[in-house]
């Protein structure tokens, strides 16, 4: 399988709910009808949200795990540049829903 690009665009919709898009560009070698791919890549992007989910789950509940250390000790990472893009996203989907 070689995969040529791939894209995701995961909008937050509450705690418990996102949307998710996926664009990718597969030639899996072989001959596949597009039904059985576009099946296969949803089911991978449904399994990829229920793995963050489950470490997001588990890094409020435990914000000593690995993860949640790297977060606490990169605060300038995610501080200074992930937070600013998170709000001017969701004040921007708020401007556009209203």
């Amino acid at each position: 399988m070689h995969v040529k690009e791939f894209q995701a665009q995961i909008d937050v919709i509450s705690p418990t709910c996102a949307r998710t898009r996926v664009i990718a560009n597969i030639d899996p070698k072989l001959f596949l009808p597009q039904w059985l791919i576009n099946f296969s890549m949803k089911k991978i992007a449904g399994i990829m949200l229920v793995y963050l989910l489950r470490m997001a789950k588990k890094i409020e509940k435990s914000p000593e795990c690995p993860h949640g250390k790297r977060i606490v000790e990169d605060k300038s990472f995610y501080l200074e540049w992930v937070w600013p893009k998170f709000v001017e996203y969701c004040e921007g989907e708020k401007n556009f829903q209203r």
